[in-house]
């Protein structure tokens, strides 16, 4: 998963790099986290694209990982993570090459993702459960 995700955006963005364990970087800068979570009969796989995000969000919000990447070097947030300076049409161009993404995919169910986004996952009683 990693070397299709780096392979397709260092075509336009040659100085990407992996680094750390599943990151994906631009100048020492975390454009890119994926995560994986394998159990007996599933497994999710999870990354980010960072495109246009509010970076000072970051440490109004996330508190400094227990564990990090030598490459990181104690930074905070704001200087450890960047935007990705690239268009998302240009960025979603090459991921769907790179996957194989057939010609007539079906296009994102907006209404569904909506309703859930209102009924899960901006409700404090359903993210905190667990």
């Amino acid at each position: 998963v990693m070397e299709n995700m780096a392979q397709a955006i260092q075509r336009v963005e040659p100085r990407l790099k992996w680094e750390g364990t599943c990151d994906l970087v631009v100048d020492a800068r975390k454009v890119s986290g994926n995560s994986l979570r394998c159990r007996r009969d599933w497994l999710l796989y999870h990354g980010t694209l960072l495109l246009e995000m509010d970076l000072n969000l970051l440490d109004r919000f996330l508190l400094h990982p227990p564990r990090e990447p030598e490459y990181r070097q104690k930074r905070p947030h704001t200087d450890f993570v960047a935007n990705l300076a690239l268009p998302a049409d240009a960025i979603a161009a090459e991921l769907s090459r790179v996957w194989k993404v057939a010609a007539g995919t079906p296009p994102l169910p907006h209404d569904r993702i909506a309703r859930l986004v209102g009924e899960r996952y901006t409700n404090p009683a359903w993210n905190y459960e667990r």
